[in-house]
């Protein structure tokens, strides 16, 4: 019964935060009103690429419809594109589609905007419960990893972008599950599920293709059973690769037909046709190449010229380092997972390497990405996969803080990311990166600030864009005292949940994992079997 309460309590709490936080104002968008300040900027909608996947929600809805109408491509600009005639998407289209039911949903309650945004906070709340059941099955107690569960939503820029629509959060749950499903079923039935995990990752977004790939390696490899006859061998490696691409067929024939239906081409996809920059009054288009004989030449890219490995030493500086963008600024207790590593390394090697090369994967692939900033972003949007991966690995070494010094130490790190986090979703995850800064002060004659210090400003400016702030709260007090009340909330949580590991049940917590280390991951027998049903 205790436990029962535990979890329902735990999956309540992150619900209710993530309903205090998301963005929204209360409507819905109309053609009619789609390009008016309450939505744009100053509204829920503050960047293009989370307009541009609301547009196409919006279009497929309202239009039935894969090209944009010109008030919709108007809506889009300067992430827009154009082919043969039509303005269409720059963006894979999994997002929009997963959004379409949460954008029904809310435009039945006059809220198609904030229905839309809930289907990121659904999927993040699912990403803190994988990594806690995986966590669990790696040896950690049931409270380290829920500690590693809000770590990864409230302490890293996660947080941030579970309150728009973005790709992140959808690719971070198709991750998650398929290492979740590697643990737990072996053979045909894991090939398949997670070869269509992979296929549908492609379909969210593109890179995924790369970012995911160390999975569908290892499940590969992790059927292969060397035997004396070689030819048998080969038939497994084949059987593998039968049952994973027929099960991923499917979705791979949605998205050449979504290809076909936006673009006239099957192998068109999103973001290599050419882009608009600007919108004439007579709805024709203008391109950013340059004019010949008055006409404006059209450039459509390619997929891999995204990624160059020059751009990799500047991409690890700004994802890491760097004030805007920097780890070591918007989410230092993702670090601790550095050492939940050499832990996981001495129980489970293979899941530890699957998940090292996965981060890896992650921080390299983005780091030779031509803008690694994440256009305006909070944080580096980029390495939420990592976040969450890392955040798994926090529940390894939760319960090493013993001294009172690195008790002290992880609690205050953790509270200064959850801080800071805080600001993000509450306020903007529109910061500039420093190198647009500086020309925009030109510009505008004022400095333009680019870390935390302009989501500081807009606290002491009273602005928010919380949905439950804005429609409920804004007249009974100020957006500090919401970010104090939310901020709180969650560090007062989490440090309890810090004390208890460290300094109540450490002896429990002790013998409960060097009894889950003489069991094989798969084989919990016991109490802790009916325990794991139990959260089941």
């Amino acid at each position: 019964m205790i436990n029962k309460i535990f979890n329902i309590s735990y999956i309540v709490f992150i619900a209710l935060i993530l309903l205090l936080t998301v963005r929204g104002i209360p409507g819905n968008v109309t053609k009619d009103n789609i390009n008016t300040g309450m939505w744009r900027e100053k509204g829920p909608f503050e960047l293009s690429p989370e307009r541009g996947r609301f547009a196409l929600t919006f279009t497929l809805v309202e239009d039935r419809s894969y090209q944009f109408s010109i008030p919709v491509a108007r809506f889009i600009l300067p992430d827009l594109g154009y082919k043969n005639g039509k303005y269409v998407s720059l963006f894979a289209p999994g997002v929009s589609l997963i959004a379409v039911p949460g954008y029904v949903i809310g435009k039945f309650f006059g809220l198609n905007q904030l229905g839309t945004y809930l289907t990121a906070s659904f999927f993040a709340l699912f990403n803190v419960i994988l990594i806690r059941k995986i966590a669990f099955k790696l040896g950690a107690s049931w409270v380290s990893a829920s500690v590693a569960g809000m770590v990864f939503l409230f302490t890293t820029p996660a947080f941030s972008y579970a309150s728009t629509l973005y790709q992140h959060h959808i690719s971070v749950l198709l991750i998650l599950l398929s290492i979740y499903i590697l643990m737990t079923h072996k053979g045909a039935l894991g090939i398949a599920i997670i070869s269509v995990l992979y296929c549908i990752g492609i379909l969210v977004d593109y890179p995924n293709a790369l970012m995911m790939l160390p999975i569908l390696i290892y499940s590969l490899i992790n059927i292969i059973k060397i035997r004396n006859i070689d030819r048998s061998l080969q038939i497994n490696i084949l059987s593998a690769k039968i049952i994973g691409a027929a099960a991923c067929m499917p979705v791979l024939i949605l998205l050449l037909l979504y290809n076909k239906q936006a673009y006239g081409n099957y192998l068109q996809f999103a973001g290599t046709v050419a882009s608009v920059t600007e919108i004439k009054m007579d709805g024709s288009p203008v391109f950013p190449g340059q004019k010949k004989n008055g006409i404006e030449l059209t450039q459509e890219k390619y997929a891999l010229n995204f990624f160059k490995t020059r751009n990799t030493i500047k991409g690890l500086y700004t994802h890491l380092i760097s004030p805007d963008r920097g780890v070591i600024f918007y989410a230092p207790s993702a670090l601790f997972g550095i050492w939940g590593i050499v832990e996981l390394r001495r129980r489970k090697p293979k899941i530890s390497a699957l998940i090292v090369a996965l981060i890896l994967t992650n921080l390299i692939l983005y780091s030779m990405w031509g803008d690694p900033w994440g256009g305006w972003a909070f944080g580096s949007r980029y390495l939420i996969p990592s976040y969450a991966l890392l955040s798994i690995l926090v529940a390894m070494i939760l319960p090493k803080f013993k001294n009172e010094f690195l008790f002290v130490i992880a609690v205050l790190i953790i509270g200064y990311s959850a801080s800071i986090n805080s600001l993000g979703v509450l306020t903007s995850y529109s910061n500039p990166p420093k190198i647009e800064a500086a020309s925009l002060s030109i510009q505008t004659g004022k400095e333009e600030k680019y870390t935390i210090e302009r989501n500081i400003d807009l606290i002491r400016n009273n602005e928010s864009k919380s949905f439950i702030y804005n429609s409920f709260l804004s007249d009974k007090f100020s957006v500090l005292n919401y970010y104090l009340i939310v901020n709180f909330s969650i560090v007062f949580i989490m440090f309890l949940a810090i004390v208890y590991i460290n300094l109540i049940d450490k002896e429990k917590i002790d013998n409960f994992t060097k009894s889950r280390q003489s069991h094989n991951y798969q084989t919990v027998s016991g109490n802790y079997n009916s325990l794991d049903n139990l959260f089941q």
